[in-house]
């Protein structure tokens, strides 16, 4: 299940993104994760802030994000664009969790997701071994609110330039403590 992933990040996959939203909730924030991180973009917005990739050279980390050692540090936003939409729903479940134990009792979780099918995807996504999780909805986003404690917020339709396909954005953030 990880080979599919790291041989298609690692070879096939060039697409950044920078979303002003996400600029916007980080540059004052103190300290910053960001999980799946690509080519690290948003790093260059805050300088706290620690990239962790499976296969991206980039990162501050080449690493799952469950092997990754905090060293007892909760972040103030934890960023995860692009990576739970894959394998399985205990996978996306296990580094949501990880996002949610790693924040501090005010942080936020920014979240996008893509519930297209794999079908329906660039031809280099739709050809790969990469295992497609298509079931993302509001409800899931719900779903894993209820369980975390958590309060969705922010949520917005986003289409990808590359090839037309849905994208979700949403914000968690935990229950009872406001925004940073």
């Amino acid at each position: 299940m990880e080979e599919g992933i790291k041989d298609f990040f690692g070879k096939t996959w060039n697409q950044t993104e920078v979303d002003d939203h996400v600029v916007d909730r980080i540059k004052y924030a103190k300290s910053v994760i960001d999980i799946g991180c690509g080519f690290n973009p948003y790093k260059e917005y805050n300088h706290n802030l620690t990239g962790v990739d499976i296969v991206n050279e980039q990162a501050d980390e080449v690493c799952d994000i469950l092997d990754f050692d905090t060293m007892g540090l909760k972040y103030d936003v934890a960023i995860c664009y692009g990576i739970l939409h894959f394998n399985s729903y205990d996978w996306i479940r296990e580094r949501l969790e990880w996002a949610v134990n790693n924040t501090k009792p005010n942080g936020e979780i920014l979240i996008k997701v893509n519930p297209s099918k794999k079908e329906d995807q660039a031809e280099e996504l739709r050809t790969s071994d990469v295992v497609w999780f298509n079931r993302w909805n509001h409800g899931l986003a719900e779903h894993f609110a209820d369980i975390y404690n958590l309060e969705v917020w922010n949520w917005r339709e986003w289409r990808n330039p590359h090839d037309n396909s849905l994208r979700l954005k949403f914000d968690y953030r935990k229950v009872g403590h406001g925004i940073i």
